[in-house]
């Protein structure tokens, strides 16, 4: 835990390495939300690697695991910044085995503290993904109805530049919609 000048609270570093909670007592429930803040640093280099969030079930890397991810990564100069929002459900039939890419909005590097909310919501198979108030994604047959996820992880895999640091603070998981 660290602590951020200019932001209240203890935040988590994600830089160069995986971060996933261990409070996680089993697999999330069918229909729920996911949500938390995300910061960048000042100056964070356009085109560096995002920060990934991942659900997944099943063993990482393992070639059978189901994963919805979000990759984000912060514009530049106050532009926008990017969402690359991808699913893998091996055998499943669900619509959604591929990737989409999608703004977010209010995301850059150009604050001392470039900061947002992400929450992404599940009902039955649709997921809703919001960048602050604005929803950014709706994919009504997304995730398989059936699929409970049994991990949660935030990972950005780099060797970080002086600037390239993100950071984590008030992850909840709610029940429901």
């Amino acid at each position: 835990m660290v602590e951020r000048n200019g932001l209240e609270g203890h935040w988590v570093s994600v830089s160069g390495f995986t971060v996933a909670p261990r409070q996680l007592k089993g697999p999330l429930p069918r229909d729920f939300t996911v949500s938390f803040d995300l910061v960048a640093a000042r100056d964070y280099t356009w085109g560096a690697r995002g920060m990934t969030f991942r659900l997944s079930k099943g063993l990482a890397n393992s070639g059978t695991d189901s994963i919805f991810s979000l990759r984000l990564r912060p514009g530049f100069d106050g532009k926008d910044g990017e969402t690359v929002i991808e699913g893998k459900f091996p055998g499943a039939p669900a619509d959604f085995n591929q990737t989409k890419w999608v703004a977010a909005p209010g995301f850059s590097n150009n604050q001392p503290n470039n900061r947002i909310t992400v929450r992404v919501r599940k009902q039955g198979e649709m997921v809703q993904v919001f960048i602050g108030q604005t929803k950014v994604a709706e994919y009504p047959k997304a995730i398989p109805d059936a699929l409970l996820f049994d991990a949660v992880s935030f990972d950005l895999q780099q060797q970080p530049g002086p600037n390239d640091q993100m950071f984590v603070s008030n992850v909840k998981i709610v029940k429901g919609p």
